[in-house]
């Protein structure tokens, strides 16, 4: 077991837990389909009983998918987005293991709520190929449409357009700002932008390489062109301030480069 991505996953899932956006989506949809009553179960359940087994189903399998979606995002991120074949292979692989999480919860809640055995001939095979089905399709259209958000909203924030660097796009939407500086944490990058923080599961030397324009103050610390505001000597070593009002430590190793910004003298 990979420790470091279960922590990932449960520290993901954990702040999509206070975002109401997407539980209300699926409570709505849940009420939907209670009042709709597909799959025969106007007939087996009152309305009262199918509205909880359907808003029931629904935030179980939402909270289910999210965590196995941030779980494998762990292991998926050095593979290429859409449309690329790489990233394609990864949407279908990472659907599928969703598919296969909401599939064990469905056969479980239809054997308490309706007696179904997952043996039962003629019920798990067509299930089966639906949910997995299902799944694969709905996170390729949330990775696609979520691509398409990230590029036109980078298109809209800059009158003159400039290459939006790699890293980047591996953040959440909600994060995807400007760059401002890059710490190691474990095994993870500390990635800050303007719009917030996000750890990333992968080398400092790797995330360098993604981030563009910078330059590295310390063996766990690199910052952006423009972010550092104010700099200063520490005995040997010095330190900087940066444009979000956190102060980092620059090594002795480092301070020519300091010195060949202009941020400390010569």
């Amino acid at each position: 077991m990979d420790f470091t991505a279960l922590h990932f996953a449960i520290r993901e899932l954990h702040a999509l837990m206070r975002i109401p956006t997407p539980w209300i989506c699926a409570a709505g949809a849940g009420l939907i389909l209670g009042l709709l009553a597909p799959f025969g179960t106007e007939d087996t359940l009152s309305l009262a009983m199918r509205l909880f087994y359907w808003v029931f189903l629904a935030c179980l399998t939402l909270f289910t998918g999210s965590f196995v979606n941030c779980l494998m995002r762990s292991f998926t991120q050095r593979f290429p987005p859409l449309p690329h074949p790489g990233g394609i292979a990864v949407v279908a692989l990472v659907g599928g293991a969703i598919g296969a999480a909401v599939l064990a919860e469905v056969f479980f809640m239809n054997w308490l709520v309706f007696g179904l055995s997952p043996l039962r001939r003629g019920y798990t095979v067509p299930i089966a190929l639906n949910t997995l089905a299902i799944s694969i399709v709905v996170n390729g259209l949330i990775t696609w449409v979520t691509d398409q958000l990230s590029q036109d909203s980078g298109s809209r924030a800059e009158a003159a357009p400039r290459p939006v660097p790699a890293l980047i796009n591996r953040l959440p939407l909600d994060k995807r700002g400007d760059l401002i500086s890059l710490s190691v944490q474990d095994h993870y990058v500390e990635v800050t932008t303007t719009k917030g923080r996000e750890m990333v599961l992968m080398r400092l030397t790797d995330a360098i390489r993604e981030a563009g324009g910078g330059f590295q103050i310390h063996r766990s610390h690199w910052v952006a062109d423009g972010a550092v505001t104010a700099a200063q000597r520490k005995s040997s070593a010095a330190e900087v301030t940066l444009s979000d009002g956190r102060a980092l430590p620059v090594s002795r190793t480092y301070l020519p480069v300091l010195k060949e910004k202009g941020l400390l003298p010569r």
